[in-house]
């Protein structure tokens, strides 16, 4: 029996650290057998005297959970646990030789309902951010909404005007350069002659029933332009865009006022309404470039100190806003910040 004790010690497996102090204990008290047991041999094997039969129990009891524990801790879910204690520092978890598998992971339970209790939110907390969170909202979501409407805002203009560019060039293919076209018409007859052909119209009527007849300028004041009272008429095109085609007669420009959001509003020049016109040397341009302006105009290139100077008709919040476009297209189909929004 002493052979079989000191074969099984030599056979066992290494342990870490952690568990040396549990094997020095085994191997004292293995130690203490071999010394104090009385081995005898009656013919039928070796057996142990009855005086120490109870130690011998207990240390081989000792080794057998001592396998059981390296049983348990080869197992890859144990150091995965061991893992996450490490990582977490919750808690410190010892696993006796008496615990299994089972037992382990019912552990494992109480770690997942301890973390959940370690993160959970009071009430108060739960308000106060809230609260934080819709500080920041109000103070960040007016210049954000502002900055998407602007995009939309160019994006539009961008496509209405490359339409009428589009209808202006189709139309000299059938009618001449626009140059020797008839700028004396009025808004019907050009509107007839010129581009009802090129345009896919949806319906056309008087500016006094667009919209009530009330167009306004940057400055808050009713616009009374040309292209805003009878009888300039608005033609309603499939696209959703409206297109103004002023009445007024003289001169060697047709002035057309686009409309980016059709009927739904605000009809303020600068926000919604721009103006452009037709003329003969440079086709379709922003109102006040050239020959579109006689009194003080921006004459005859894009110059943003007159459009942003203080000309009635200048983009800005005291001037009636028939010069934003031309302001827009100046600063490379943008809206900037010094744009009168």
């Amino acid at each position: 029996m002493k052979e079989k004790i000191k074969n099984a010690t030599i056979l066992g497996k290494t342990v870490r650290p952690d568990k040396a102090q549990m094997l020095k204990q085994v191997q004292h008290d293995m130690e203490v057998v071999q010394d104090d047991m009385l081995i005898k041999n009656d013919g039928d094997g070796k057996t142990v005297g009855p005086e120490n039969g109870k130690i011998l129990k207990q240390v081989q009891g000792d080794m057998e959970m001592s396998r059981h524990c390296e049983r348990i801790r080869s197992n890859p879910a144990y150091h995965f646990a061991r893992s996450a204690d490490k990582v977490l520092s919750l808690f410190t978890f010892h696993l006796s030789p008496k615990d299994t598998l089972t037992s382990h992971f019912s552990q494992r339970s109480t770690f997942t309902s301890h973390l959940s209790q370690r993160f959970a939110f009071t009430l108060a907390e739960v308000l106060i951010t809230l609260g934080i969170i819709g500080i920041v909202a109000a103070m960040t979501m007016p210049s954000l909404i502002a900055k998407y409407q602007k995009k939309q805002t160019v994006t539009q203009l961008k496509k209405a005007y490359a339409e009428l560019n589009k209808a202006v060039s189709y139309s000299e293919i059938d009618n001449g350069d626009c140059k020797y076209w008839d700028y004396n018409l009025g808004s019907l007859d050009f509107y007839n002659k010129y581009l009802s052909k090129y345009l896919n119209k949806v319906d056309i009527l008087l500016a006094s029933k667009y919209n009530g007849g009330k167009f306004y300028g940057l400055n808050g004041k009713l616009d009374g332009e040309a292209w805003d009272v009878d009888p300039t008429y608005y033609v309603k095109l499939a696209d959703g865009f409206v297109l103004g085609i002023s009445s007024y007669g003289g001169g060697n420009y047709k002035a057309i006022v686009i409309d980016i959001n059709g009927e739904k509003g605000p009809s303020i020049n600068g926000k919604d309404l721009f103006v452009f016109s037709i003329q003969g040397d440079i086709k379709v341009a922003p109102y006040g470039i050239r020959n579109t302006d006689s009194t003080g105009g921006i004459v005859p290139e894009y110059d943003r100190g007159v459009i942003l100077g203080g000309h009635g008709r200048a983009c800005t919040k005291k001037g009636s806003g028939a010069w934003c476009a031309a302001l827009i297209i100046a600063d490379g189909w943008e809206i900037k910040d010094d744009y009168p929004w």
